[in-house]
């Protein structure tokens, strides 16, 4: 019963608790008094009976000491005017009897009592109780009386008696849901309204709501505490979206005036790359050249972190658009490896390819691209110089790329979380924001498609991108803006992609 509770309302607690409280105890009274006053009524009709005997052995003795049959019979008349007085019959000291009554001219058979005649006796045989008692006067024994009474008296006492009982507990009963409905009206239905409000925020997320504090007992205290932290978790709420609009904001201004200098920067460097070598020291020149490609590979990865902070604002505000077209994913992996050959070469990766004639679709190929350059990237930063393969094939309606390197792998735990926002797998020795897998991700998805990772520590890791062979109609949003409370907390988190 505790286990049933625990899982009921306080309404259904209350009342169980209510009645358990004042039934219980109720009862166990009535079974006890009952009991005795049952015991006491049968008490009393053996004593009656026992008193009608003595009666009886009273008046009988001079009848008894004269030898008057007929005074004797008269005596025992009288005894038929007690409705329990069912038969009586006198004897002498000898055993004979003497004279006999019976309300209904029956007597039965008579009763054996050889002398010496037994002692005054009080016993109850089924319905009927049998009384015995000797016939004396001053100390002189002139026989013994036997007569029978009835039950039937007692059995309607004790029923009147026990209905008595039942309307007393009905009683009881009433006067107990009566209580506990008042005590539900009271305490459980106001609980009950102040958990309906708690559960209507947690499900619309809407602070506005309040409850009922009208009263001055510790419910309406409780309600009217619950009602200012409503408001101030509002409060806060406002500040809080006001707070991350202007963020986005920022990013998004910031990310757009950053991409202008690195756009003229990364050009720059890219026309020096091109000119003849103005220096006659072949090392010098070589030098200079090793310097302007180093500076180009900077450019190029600022150039990375300006749009994935771009990307992660137009996620945010929900301007996130994808331009589809018709794009060989073939193609698109092809010239990603040829932007990336320098780092390539440059960490001694061994780069190889199972890819079909071709495998096209109607994707965003700039945003397919990123999707591509992501996972290269990830590979060669964290590939330990070990061989990449790459693989896209046909499964169904659907296309998949696989992207695997043999480096450090990811740890069970992580294998989702690298997907979050400013979250990584490892934080030494590797730089970045966090962001390439979660933009990634976030792309996949606005694609009707699916990105998964398969790692064992020290192995390597396996990200599969299963894609449509289309946009869909109506693509689930990206990433539907978060919570006030959750992006707050993630501008607060340190780390890199």
């Amino acid at each position: 019963m505790t286990r049933r509770l625990q899982g009921a309302s306080i309404r259904r607690k209350l009342i169980a608790l209510t009645l358990t409280v004042i039934l219980i105890p109720v009862f166990c009274v009535l079974a006890i008094v009952g009991e005795k006053e049952i015991r006491d009524i049968q008490t009393d009709m053996l004593a009656s009976s026992a008193l009608m005997g003595s009666m009886v052995a009273e008046f009988g003795a001079a009848a008894l000491a004269f030898d008057n049959p007929r005074a004797a019979e008269q005596v025992l008349r009288t005894l038929g005017n007690h409705e329990e007085f069912l038969d009586a019959v006198l004897y002498d000291l000898a055993g004979h009897r003497f004279a006999a009554y019976n309300r209904v001219g029956n007597i039965g058979a008579p009763i054996d009592l050889v002398p010496p005649a037994p002692e005054a006796l009080v016993t109850r045989d089924g319905a009927r109780i049998t009384v015995v008692r000797p016939v004396d006067r001053n100390g002189t024994r002139f026989g013994t009386i036997v007569l029978h009474t009835s039950t039937a008296p007692l059995t309607s006492r004790v029923r009147a008696y026990l209905w008595g009982l039942v309307w007393l507990i009905a009683g009881v009963l009433a006067a107990s849901l009566m209580l506990a409905w008042a005590l539900e009206q009271m305490v459980s239905r106001r609980v009950q309204k102040l958990a309906d409000v708690a559960q209507q925020i947690a499900q619309r997320e809407d602070y506005s709501v309040r409850a009922d504090d009208r009263g001055r007992d510790e419910i309406a205290l409780l309600a009217h505490g619950f009602n200012a932290m409503l408001a101030e978790i509002g409060r806060r709420q406002s500040e809080a979206q006001q707070a991350i609009r202007v963020r986005d904001e920022f990013l998004s201004v910031a990310s757009h005036e950053l991409k202008t200098p690195l756009t003229s920067l990364k050009l720059q460097v890219q026309s020096l790359m091109e000119m003849p070598p103005a220096i006659a020291d072949p090392a010098e020149a070589k030098r200079l050249q090793s310097s302007f490609a180093l500076t180009e590979r900077q450019v190029r990865r600022l150039e990375r972190l300006v749009t994935n902070l771009l990307d992660v604002s137009r996620i945010a505000i929900g301007r996130f658009a994808l331009a589809s077209q018709e794009v060989d994913l073939v193609v698109l992996v092809k010239d990603v490896i040829a932007q990336f050959s320098a780092e390539i070469q440059r960490g001694g990766y061994q780069v190889s390819f199972d890819l079909p004639a071709e495998a096209k679709g109607q994707w965003d190929p700039l945003r397919l691209e990123q999707v591509v350059v992501n996972l290269v990237s990830n590979a060669i930063k964290y590939g330990d110089g070990k061989p990449i393969d790459i693989a896209v094939a046909r499964r169904q309606e659907q296309t998949v790329l696989r992207v695997r390197d043999h480096g450090i792998g990811v740890d069970l735990p992580s294998q989702e979380r690298i997907f979050e926002r400013f979250e990584r797998a490892v934080s030494v020795n590797y730089g970045g924001l966090g962001l390439g897998l979660y933009i990634t991700r976030q792309i996949v998805t606005a694609h009707g498609g699916k990105i998964s990772v398969e790692s064992t520590p020290g192995q390597g890791s396996t990200f599969v991108v299963e894609l449509p062979p289309e946009v869909p109609a109506s693509p689930a949003s990206p990433a539907a803006p978060a919570s006030p409370a959750s992006r707050a907390s993630s501008t607060s988190r340190e780390g890199a992609a």
